[in-house]
């Protein structure tokens, strides 16, 4: 059974509420960086598909695929965090898989 983890506590900076991390006494990004560069890459691939001349029957909303290919890539995220801690190496210093994915995406 996994461990749950408790979230990062909350203060306020500059009249901002930030999350803060207890190890380091540091700011956290409310959106991770990778986060960010995800959904770049989903809003990437959407344009690039939008460019290509599509059969009636392949064509998909752009929203509807932004949210298929950004959820594909969180997943895929994931599957990679979990597949480093199964072969035995800590992610973030630690092998808790809840606990690693919270951390890698600054939850």
């Amino acid at each position: 059974m996994v461990k749950p983890v408790q979230p990062y506590p909350l203060k306020k900076l500059d009249g901002t509420w930030v999350y803060i991390d207890p190890a380091t006494n540091k700011e956290i990004k409310q959106m991770n960086e990778r986060i960010r560069e995800l959904a770049d890459e989903a809003k990437q691939y959407c344009f690039e598909q939008s460019q290509k001349r599509l059969a009636p029957e392949d064509y998909m909303s752009y929203s509807d695929m932004y949210d298929k290919k950004f959820a594909e890539l969180i997943v895929k995220e994931c599957a990679g965090i979990y597949d480093k801690i199964d072969n035995g190496n800590p992610h973030l210093g630690t092998d808790n898989y809840l606990e690693a994915l919270q951390k890698h995406f600054a939850l």
